[in-house]
């Protein structure tokens, strides 16, 4: 028997492989059924975030099997499209490796092309915010170490990933069924605001409704949600969130162990609220921290002090 009905209506497929048995029990467990052979309708998915030829019969879209893992802990269903993976891109041991996942064709086509829209350097600092605005999940000195193994290739070599990648993503698009809508469709997760303003003595003597609930959008409330996601204490969560100025996709990152760039440490913190008694290593915060992310955690401080 099923012990919730969270994948109810979704067919996925998965080649054999040795993570394949778990990841049909999670399913099976939550309503959903995994094919015993390949369907044109269901979800493909993989292991990880690699997918080795003959994983993908037809060139449609594939996704991490790590969509699974997050919606249960969400007890809804994600958005699919954020766990897509380059359908063929097999592991390449001339590739550099961060931990067990290696620069995929995919991962450096979007770093080259993130450099050269954004007028690159090759300095740890432009590094630091391509780490931020790539959304490569890589920190600033491996993409430095990856750009600098790509720099010199060649217009011919260039010209094949590019095409090689554009080609798979047009691909996709074109190919993908009718079950991504209806993913989509089911997710009934409520969005968060990007950032929250809150007391660091929070929560305490808050006023909830007739039915004793929070207000869905207050502090409170998402300090609450948070709590309850990562089953952590509202200490945890307040930490969470004051080291990341409020935000709350970033303070998610963090409680769930994903190493985040954009936090902000006591040591820091103690130069912004001190800065005449720090001009050398003010200059120096101001070489790494962009200038409207130091204005805006000083803002957020003023906020916690007031």
């Amino acid at each position: 028997m099923a012990s919730s009905d969270l994948f109810d209506g979704l067919t996925f497929w998965m080649a054999p492989q040795p993570a394949k048995a778990a990841v049909a029990r999670l399913i099976q467990e939550h309503g959903g059924v995994m094919a015993t052979q390949y369907r044109p309708d269901a979800i493909t998915l993989v292991h990880g975030r690699q997918c080795p030829p003959g994983h993908n019969p037809t060139c449609s879209a594939v996704y991490s099997d790590e969509f699974i893992d997050d919606c249960i802990h969400r007890g809804c269903i994600v958005d699919v499209n954020k766990y897509e993976v380059l359908a063929g891109d097999a592991p390449n041991p001339a590739r550099p490796k961060r931990g067990r996942t290696e620069y995929t064709d995919l991962d450096d086509y979007k770093l080259l092309r993130y450099f050269e829209e954004n007028n690159g350097r090759d300095s740890i600092k432009f590094f630091r915010e391509m780490s931020l605005g790539c959304d490569l999940g890589r920190t600033p000195q491996s993409l430095r170490n990856r750009y600098r193994a790509l720099k010199n290739m060649n217009a011919a070599a260039r010209a094949q990933l590019d095409e090689r990648v554009e080609a798979h993503l047009e691909r996709c698009e074109q190919r993908k069924s009718s079950f991504v809508r209806n993913v989509n469709e089911a997710r009934v997760e409520r969005p968060e605001p990007a950032d929250i303003v809150f007391d660091e003595n929070l929560p305490v003597n808050v006023e909830r409704n007739g039915k004793g609930e929070l207000d869905p959008d207050s502090p409170e409330a998402i300090v609450e949600r948070l709590g309850e996601e990562f089953n952590q204490p509202t200490e945890v969560i307040l930490h969470a969130l004051i080291i990341h100025s409020g935000n709350v996709d970033r303070a998610r990152q963090y409680l769930s162990g994903a190493t985040t760039v954009s936090s902000w440490e006591v040591a820091e913190d103690e130069i912004l609220a001190h800065p005449s008694d720090a001009e050398e290593e003010l200059r120096e915060l101001h070489s790494y921290r962009p200038d409207d992310e130091i204005a805006d955690r000083r803002d957020f401080l003023r906020g916690l002090s007031s």
